[in-house]
């Protein structure tokens, strides 16, 4: 009956069963991936599953607009030397993969709207 309820439900639906392992399996440390204050306009969850990362980033401000997230990967992943970003929207259509052998980076988000995800899941890995 309520068009953007059924929308968000369907939305957290296909989240969940994408990356099903990192919230039974995997170990929530919210925001304590970034290694900057996360402002009440943005919500930050992260799960660690193994050498991999999921970071959920939602905008919770009232207007359009994109974050920036600092985050320190060798913190929480162990230094792996190089790490694959997979940057996803809430309507799981993928960006970009990012390549960095940094952990400590910046990841950026497209312009948001109010209540939006925006997911980023990394992969660590050594050569």
């Amino acid at each position: 009956d309520i068009p953007q309820l059924s929308e968000a439900l369907r939305t957290c639906w296909g989240i969940k069963q994408k990356y099903m392992p990192y919230f039974t399996e995997g170990r929530l440390i919210g925001d304590c991936i970034s290694t900057e204050f996360v402002s009440g306009a943005t919500k930050v969850s992260a799960y660690i599953h193994g050498d991999n990362a999921l970071i959920l980033v939602m905008n919770t401000a009232g207007g359009k607009s994109g974050k920036t997230l600092s985050v320190d990967l060798d913190m929480w992943m162990g230094p792996h030397g190089k790490y694959v970003i997979k940057p996803v929207s809430e309507k799981l259509k993928g960006a970009r993969h990012i390549y960095t052998d940094k952990g400590a980076c910046s990841l950026e988000t497209p312009a948001l709207e109010q209540g939006e995800i925006y997911i980023f899941e990394v992969n660590g890995f050594t050569e």
